[in-house]
């Protein structure tokens, strides 16, 4: 049932989207770099299906997993309604139409993501049957899967973190990425800590070339 919500609102945002875009020209939408990559690789999947073994199963694939060609095409679309429905840090106003800004796209994220993370160490540390696990086990939040809690919790201490600098140092991003780190934890997702293992080694690599002779120092 949510995945089928959620198909159908990012269908329905992909038509109000080209609606909008006849009616008022002057809002302009171009594809970038990004969205033609994301095109190809749309591409790339639908000829593959296409040639495979089962063109009916690469569509669809499983319907828990949603990985196949018609969910892919779904990101894409959603993708794309992001690029056009967001734009700039703070909200704009273009052709008199206010759109979004992603400093509320991001602070919603990132304020969902807190509360999925208290879920899940709640799950872990109650004997409470309303949260549906018992203490001591893997833990999925309101997830349904241990794995996909923990890969939302390694994209979202970096998302709290780059809030902590880009906001002028607010420490409520810091607690919240503590208890992201303690939700990843929890949920024992090998494939996630990995990620967020080498996210962070990128991430001083990244700042190694970016930064003064001093900070190179310490970052040494």
């Amino acid at each position: 049932f949510p995945v089928t919500i959620i198909r159908s609102v990012v269908i329905l945002a992909g038509i109000a989207m080209g609606y909008l875009l006849m009616r008022h020209r002057e809002l302009g939408f171009r594809i970038d770099r990004v969205g033609k990559a994301l095109v190809l690789l749309l591409g790339v999947f639908f000829l593959l299906g296409l040639f495979g073994v089962d063109f009916y199963h690469s569509w669809y694939s499983g319907h828990e997993r949603m990985g196949g060609i018609f969910s892919l095409a779904h990101y894409v679309l959603f993708f794309f309604v992001l690029q056009f429905a967001v734009r700039g840090w703070e909200e704009t106003e273009v052709g008199g139409i206010t759109f979004l800004g992603w400093k509320t796209v991001l602070r919603a994220t990132w304020g969902v993501s807190t509360m999925i993370a208290v879920v899940a160490i709640l799950q872990r540390l109650s004997d409470s049957s309303i949260l549906y696990v018992q203490p001591g086990g893997r833990v999925y939040s309101t997830l349904g899967n241990p794995i996909y809690l923990g890969n939302v919790m390694a994209v979202s201490i970096f998302l709290s973190l780059y809030l902590f600098f880009r906001e002028q140092y607010r420490w409520g991003y810091v607690v919240g990425a503590m208890l992201m780190l303690g939700g990843l934890l929890y949920s024992e997702s090998r494939g996630a800590l990995f990620g967020l293992g080498l996210g962070v080694l990128l991430s001083f690599i990244y700042i190694f070339y970016h930064s003064g002779k001093q900070a190179k120092k310490y970052l040494g």
